[in-house]
C-alpha cells in the first residue's frame, strides 16, 4: 500500500475517493502491493513522471516505458491466459518484449523459441490498459465493473479535460477512448475491454429514447444528457471492427462570452461591430471548417446586437447547441421539424434570425427571409471567403448573380492550437493545456465591390474576393508572433 505516501501530498477527501475506488475496483486477495496507483492515475490526481518516481521509490524498481506497438495474432494468443502481456516484437534483433507486474515472478514463463525474449516490469496503470488492449478483458484481480460505470467514467474524464468531442471507438480487441481537447487528440487513460460496446451503444440510445440496431449499421443521430451542466449530441457510425461513437459535448450553462475571452483581435472585432452589429438586411455567414468556432463567434455577435438594441431574435437549431438568454431558440429533433420550423420564421416577425446552419434543406429559407429585408446570420461549411459563392450555388441552386447580390458580410475563421511553452508543439502530454486561438478572414460585400462581380465568371468573382478579402496576413502574423508553432503555420494555412 502506498497511503501513507500520499498523507500531505493529496487532499483527504482525495485519499478517501482513492481508498473507495480501489477497494470498489481490485478483488479480495488480488495480491498487489500499491494498487491506488491505478485510481490515481486514472483520476489525473498525481501527475504521472511524479507518480511513476512514486513507484519507483516504493518498489525500488525500474518501471519500462511500454512504448506498445503492434503484436502479432498468434503471439497474444500463445501468452493469453499468462500473467505476461505482449508489449513489442523488435525486428531488428528478433527480441520479444513482455510485460509484467513487479510482483509477479518469471518463474512460470512461457517462451516461443524463435524469439529472444525479455521481461520488462510495468506500472500497475500500463499493465491494466496494455493487457486489455492485447487480451480485449481486464486482469483477474479486477472486478468487472458495469458498462454504466465504465462509460460514465470516460465522460468524466473528457468532462475535466475539457474536451469538445468525446471518442469512444471499437478496435479488434478492445475499445479505444480519446478526446478532442483545444483541436488536439488527446487519449484517454483507460482502455475498456471490447465487448462491452454494444452495452454502451444500448446505454446511450435508451437514454436517448432512440431506435437503433448495431444489426443495421446505419449512422445513428442522438442527444443525451451527460450531467447536469452538459448535454451530448451523439453520432454512431459502424467501421470495419464495430461502433465509433463521437459525443460533441454541449453546455448546458446560459453562455456569457465575450470577444475578449475569445482572443479575437481588435481588427476583426471592430469588423464585425461595423458590418455585422446592425439591421442592414442580406445574408452574414461565418464559414469555415467544423469545429472552428462560428456558432460561438455569431452568438457573441448575436449577444452584443441584442445588447445595443433590445430585439426579437429567433433561432433554429439542430440541437440546440450554446444556450442563450437572449435568443428565441427553436430546438428541433429532426429534419422534418427543421424544415417546417424555419419556414414558419416570418410568421413570427422576427427583427433577425439565426438559421444555425446553411444546408441542401435550409440554404433557400435563408435567401427568402433575407429578401424580405431581414438580417440572416448563418454558418456554412467551406475553405476560404471566396469559397462562399460556389457553396451557395450548390445549395441554393440560384445563379452567381443572386447569391452575390444577397451577400451582406462573410467572415472565415480557424481555430488554432495555441504552440505548447514546454514543448513546442514537439508532442508532450501537456500539449493540450496551451488553448486556442482564432485566424480570421472576411470581406464586407459593399455596393461598389458587388457591381464589380456582375457578370464576371465564377472564376473571375473568385480571384477579385480572394483579393479584396482583409486578414489574409493575420496567420504569418500568428507565427511570427511565436502565438503558433511552424507546424501548426504549416499544416492549417488559411486558404
Amino acid at each position: 500500500m502506498i497511503l501513507p505516501y500520499l498523507i500531505g501530498r493529496i487532499s483527504a477527501e482525495a485519499l478517501t475517493m482513492v481508498t473507495t475506488q480501489t477497494n470498489l475496483a481490485f478483488k479480495t486477495g488480488h495480491g498487489i502491493n500499491a494498487p491506488e496507483a491505478m485510481v490515481l492515475y486514472a483520476q489525473n490526481i498525481i501527475p504521472e513522471p511524479e507518480l511513476r518516481k512514486l513507484l519507483t521509490d516504493y518498489y525500488k524498481t525500474v518501471f519500462a516505458d511500454p512504448q506498445y506497438s503492434w503484436v502479432s495474432p498468434d503471439i497474444i494468443e500463445f501468452y493469453r491466459g499468462t500473467e505476461y502481456v505482449p508489449v513489442r516484437l523488435n525486428s531488428v534483433d528478433n527480441t520479444l518484449y513482455l510485460g509484467k507486474l513487479a510482483e509477479f515472478k518469471t518463474q512460470n514463463l512461457k517462451y516461443i523459441t524463435r524469439y529472444k525474449t525479455e521481461v520488462i516490469n510495468l506500472t500497475l496503470y500500463d499493465y491494466i490498459n496494455l493487457y486489455t488492449k492485447c487480451y480485449g478483458e481486464r486482469p483477474a484481480f479486477l472486478h468487472e465493473l458495469p458498462p454504466k460505470d465504465l462509460f460514465n467514467m470516460v465522460v468524466l474524464e473528457g468532462l475535466e479535460l475539457g474536451a469538445s468531442d468525446i471518442r469512444i471507438t471499437q478496435r479488434d480487441r478492445f475499445i479505444e477512448v480519446s478526446y478532442s481537447v483545444n483541436k488536439r487528440k488527446v487519449f484517454s487513460k483507460r482502455t475498456l475491454p471490447a465487448d462491452i460496446m454494444e452495452e454502451i451503444v444500448k446505454l446511450i440510445t435508451t437514454q436517448a429514447r432512440a431506435a437503433t440496431s448495431v444489426a443495421a449499421r446505419k449512422p445513428a443521430y442522438m442527444d443525451i444528457n451527460l450531467n447536469e451542466r452538459h448535454r451530448g449530441r451523439v453520432v454512431n457510425n459502424y467501421t470495419y471492427f464495430g461502433s465509433a461513437i463521437v459525443i460533441r459535448v454541449l453546455s448546458n450553462e446560459v453562455y456569457s462570452r465575450t470577444f475578449k475571452s475569445l482572443n479575437i483581435t481588435d481588427e476583426v472585432v471592430a469588423f464585425i461591430r461595423k458590418f455585422c452589429i446592425n439591421l442592414r438586411p442580406g445574408l452574414k455567414l461565418f464559414c469555415g471548417e467544423t469545429a472552428s468556432g462560428k456558432n460561438t463567434t455569431i452568438m457573441t455577435t448575436l449577444s452584443e446586437l441584442h445588447k445595443s438594441q433590445n430585439m426579437e431574435i429567433i433561432s433554429v437549431e439542430q440541437p440546440v447547441e450554446i444556450v442563450t438568454d437572449f435568443i428565441k431558440q427553436i430546438n428541433t429533433q429532426t429534419d422534418e421539424e427543421y424544415n417546417e420550423s424555419a419556414g414558419s420564421l416570418l410568421r413570427q416577425n422576427p427583427d433577425v434570425v439565426y438559421i444555425a446552419e446553411m444546408t441542401d434543406r435550409t440554404a433557400l429559407t435563408a435567401v427568402k427571409v433575407a429578401n424580405t429585408g431581414k438580417p440572416v446570420f448563418s454558418t456554412v461549411h467551406c475553405n476560404s471567403v471566396a469559397d462562399v459563392l460556389s457553396r451557395m450555388i450548390d445549395l441554393t441552386g440560384l445563379s452567381l448573380t443572386r447569391v452575390v447580390m444577397i451577400l451582406d458580410t462573410v467572415v472565415y475563421q480557424k481555430l488554432l492550437p495555441v504552440k505548447c511553452p514546454k514543448c513546442g508543439d514537439e508532442g508532450c502530454p501537456e500539449c493540450h493545456k496551451a488553448g486556442m486561438i482564432p485566424c480570421f478572414n472576411y470581406l464586407h460585400f459593399d455596393e461598389n465591390l458587388k457591381k464589380s462581380l456582375l457578370g464576371k465568371t465564377l472564376e473571375e468573382v473568385y480571384m477579385i474576393i480572394d483579393e479584396s478579402t482583409t486578414g489574409k496576413e493575420m496567420l504569418d502574423s500568428l507565427l511570427a508572433q511565436g502565438k503558433i508553432s511552424e507546424k501548426t503555420h504549416l499544416w492549417r494555412c488559411l486558404c
